[in-house]
This record gives C-alpha cells, sequence and structure tokens, in this order.
C-alpha cells in the first residue's frame, strides 16, 4: 500500500481539480464551486476497473470537474458492450489500459464500422500501459476527428502526463524538462547531459512510503540534495534538446550480448505483424548473448504464423541485435482483468518453450 497524504494525492494525482479547465491546482476547497459551473458538462467512462489507478483517479478527476462518470455494469471487458455504453450514455471521454484494451475496441469498429454512432466521442484516453503507435493509427483511420491521449503514472508518482514520442527513436513517451521531474542515474544523481540515463523521478507532493515495508520505501523513496524523490522505476534517456525520452520499465529492461533492449520497443515493432493479435516481449537465459530476446504471442483469430514475413516486419523498426531469437506463440497472452502484462508467465512460458 502506498501512503499518500490527502493533499498531496489531490494535487499529485488528481491534478489538484483544475485539468480541464487549465488551472493550476486549488488553494481551497471552495474554488471548485466557483468554476466547476463555468466547465462543459462531459461526461466520462472508465473501461477498467476501479481498483486500478487508470480508472479511479481519472473518474475522481471527472467527478471534480464536475463531469457525469459512467462505471460499465459488466465484470469483464467487452469491447461491443463498450461501444454500446458509449452510445447508449453519449460518452465524451473514454478510457483504457493499453493495446490490450484498445485492440479489441478496434477490432470490433473495423468490423462493424457503421454499428455505432461516435459522434460525441472526443477523447480517447489511455494510462498504465503502452498504447502503441501502430493501433493509435488504426483508431485515427476509424475516428479521424478523435483526439488520443496518453499519460504516464503509477501509484507511487501519481498522473505525470507526457506525449507521444513523435521522432523519438527508441522511446515511447517524452517530457519535457520541469522543476517536479529529473532522470536519476544509478548513483542516485540528477543527471541533465545529452545522451544520459537514468531512471525517471518525481519530487514535490509525493507519497511518503509504502505502509508497513521500510526496506522497499528507501528503494523507492530517496533523499537527492535534500529533497525527497519517488524513483518511478521507469527508464529514461535525455535527448539533444534536453528532453526525457521513456524507454521502458528498468526491471524487465533485456540485457544481449551487453545491448539493452527494451520489452515495450520489441513489443511496438511485433504488432505491425497483422497476424499478431497480443505479445510480450522477456529475456531468457542464453549461453552466449547472457539473455535473448524472446516473444510470446497469440494470434488473430484465423492468422497463421509465418516466421520469415514476421523477421522482416520486425527489421523494419528493430536494430538486429532487438529482434526476437525465438517466437512462442499461444493461445492467449494472461493478462491482469485491468489489462496488465504478467511478464513472470511470459518468462515462464518462454523458458520453457522457446
Amino acid at each position: 500500500g502506498v501512503m499518500w497524504p490527502h493533499k498531496s494525492i489531490l494535487i499529485t494525482a488528481l491534478s489538484g481539480g483544475g485539468i480541464y479547465f487549465g488551472r493550476p491546482p486549488i488553494q481551497r476547497p471552495e474554488e471548485l464551486a466557483e468554476f466547476v459551473p463555468q466547465g462543459p458538462p462531459l461526461t466520462y467512462f472508465a473501461t477498467a476497473p476501479m481498483m486500478h489507478g487508470a480508472a479511479m483517479w481519472a473518474s475522481l478527476i471527472s467527478l471534480l470537474a464536475g463531469h457525469t462518470v459512467v462505471v460499465n455494469d459488466e465484470p469483464r471487458f467487452d469491447a461491443v458492450h463498450v461501444w454500446d455504453i458509449v452510445v447508449r450514455d453519449g460518452v465524451n471521454i473514454l478510457s483504457i489500459v493499453g493495446d490490450a484494451m484498445a485492440l479489441p475496441l478496434i477490432q470490433a469498429l473495423e468490423r462493424e464500422p457503421a454499428r455505432w454512432d461516435l459522434s460525441r466521442l472526443i477523447t480517447f484516453g489511455n494510462g498504465g500501459a503502452v498504447f502503441s503507435q501502430t493501433l493509435q493509427a488504426r483508431l485515427k483511420a476509424l475516428l479521424p476527428r478523435i483526439n488520443i491521449s496518453n499519460s504516464l503514472g503509477s501509484s507511487e508518482s501519481g498522473l505525470i502526463g507526457g506525449k507521444d514520442r513523435g521522432d523519438h527513436h527508441g522511446g515511447f513517451m517524452v517530457f519535457e524538462p520541469r522543476p517536479d521531474i529529473a532522470v536519476v542515474d544509478d548513483e542516485r544523481r540528477i543527471v541533465t547531459a545529452p545522451g544520459a540515463e537514468g531512471t525517471l523521478a518525481r519530487t514535490g507532493y509525493t507519497p511518503i512510503g509504502y505502509y508497513g515495508d521500510p526496506a522497499k520505501s528507501a528503494e523507492t523513496f530517496v533523499t537527492i540534495a535534500g529533497r525527497l524523490w519517488v524513483l518511478t522505476g521507469d527508464r529514461a534517456r535525455i535527448d539533444e534538446h534536453g528532453h526525457y525520452v521513456v524507454l521502458g520499465r528498468g526491471s524487465m529492461c533485456i540485457n544481449t550480448g551487453g545491448e539493452k533492449v527494451y520489452p515495450e520497443e520489441v513489443e511496438e515493432a511485433v504488432r505491425s505483424y497483422d497476424a499478431i493479435q497480443d505479445v510480450l516481449v522477456v529475456g531468457v537465459p542464453d549461453e552466449r548473448w547472457g539473455q535473448k530476446v524472446v516473444a510470446v504471442v497469440a494470434l488473430a483469430a484465423g492468422a497463421s504464423f509465418d516466421r520469415e514475413e514476421f523477421d522482416r516486419v520486425c527489421r523494419d523498426k528493430l536494430a538486429g541485435y532487438k529482434l526476437p531469437r525465438a517466437v512462442v506463440v499461444t493461445d492467449e497472452v494472461r493478462r491482469s482483468p485491468a489489462g496488465k502484462a504478467d511478464y513472470g508467465w511470459a518468462k515462464k512460458v518462454a523458458a520453457e518453450r522457446a
């Protein structure tokens, strides 16, 4: 359990009530009564379970803005039912958790493009897992007027924000420098030079630690130059413009032949192969390379797997050392009910079958 002071979670995780109004966080509760009536009466719908921060926090943010909040009445994720709710309740903002939710929604629209009137939908939001560029392009082709919003955050860091990588090779999200965000190297020093790499960190209104776990708290909540910083676990590199390019989860980084490979980048490339329904990429021990890159995939309905075509598609997007050296085809890629990747399961499957 992450321990948040009330003021910190309001400002850092819930944007202080001002995000939909382009305002800084409120300083007193009465401010909400002053500007909420001036805002647009929007309707928000979180598709993920409320136990997930991406759903709970975004729902609370919308409630603080005076919006209507729609909750899924089904205990499982069903893409057709989600679109039915969007139409029935006039949803303006829909949020998901990564590709595992995005793909079924996109496939439903591709199968029946004229079934749903989505003219009231303004924003398709994502948080908690990567929403790949390949799927974003497919969604845009179906709904060209839609605004796609991506956010980075965690139970420890709150809502950080961010924007898609654009032309930043090798990363999936970019942050401009700001006072509460930094890159911290492995010696726990803040680094600023172009090319430097480390862990994305946040300071300011933060949690104070993990409940009943001082050892884990000391690893994540660290004091640097007299200030408390939260180490997010996400690796980032500083580019030539001084921006922070998020590379992927540091704990999942694969070291193959001395080179670092982040699973998120490889998963993005693998999804470009049309036969793939879902994928997780992991590293497994290898006598020659230390670790080898393995893709655990599930195929789309009726699709067949062609290794030569798979390699060609991936090679167009990846350096040679990042290419999966083995591909394991499974009936289904295991994820949590909220769409979170089960990398422990994927490693076990890859080690047994790669």
